[in-house]
């Protein structure tokens, strides 16, 4: 059985999501609004509300990590989508280590699955976001392959993958 809505205003979405935590300026942002956009060259679209500091941020420095966290983060990516950079400055109070920068300087924490070293590229007016899109400067991978990806689930929930499955590569 299924619920409609015509609206997202009254919906508790209920789909995983990839979450990640946006680094820019030294303001961290979980964020679960984002997608590839292009192979080559390699551009990746993150959507952010103007009302976010992020948002002003990434306006006027140009670029950010992306940190793509094991599930075992989940209350510090929590934590970064809950508390407002003008309420206090997360990076000090969230506990994630910081193991690298990328080369623009933006941190590369210790329980990354992947980071992508982003730089602005442009910014389109979507209604009540704006999409990023960014050029993928630099991919970071971790060679730790316990490490699970966090889906976001809504409202608090979170989640990670716990079967793999692959087809057989067809010729």
């Amino acid at each position: 059985m299924f619920k409609r809505y015509t609206t997202l205003e009254s919906v508790t979405l209920n789909h995983p999501r990839l979450t990640a935590v946006l680094c820019c300026g030294g303001n961290l942002m979980a964020a679960s609004w984002h997608t590839p956009l292009s192979r080559v060259p390699f551009r990746y679209g993150i959507a952010i509300r103007p009302q976010n500091d992020t948002h002003a941020l990434l306006t006027r420095i140009g670029h950010c990590s992306l940190n793509f966290l094991d599930i075992d983060e989940y209350e510090k990516i929590d934590y970064t989508g809950s508390v407002h950079a003008h309420e206090e400055k997360k990076s000090d109070h969230c506990g994630f280590n910081v193991m690298m920068h990328d080369a623009n300087a933006n941190p590369i924490f210790e329980h990354a699955l992947s980071v992508f070293g982003c730089r602005l590229h442009d910014k389109i007016e979507t209604g009540d976001h704006t999409l990023f899109i960014c050029d993928v400067e630099e991919i970071f991978l971790s060679d730790n392959t316990a490490l699970e990806p966090t889906l976001f689930m809504g409202h608090g929930r979170y989640a990670t993958l716990n079967e793999e499955r692959r087809v057989s590569l067809r010729v």
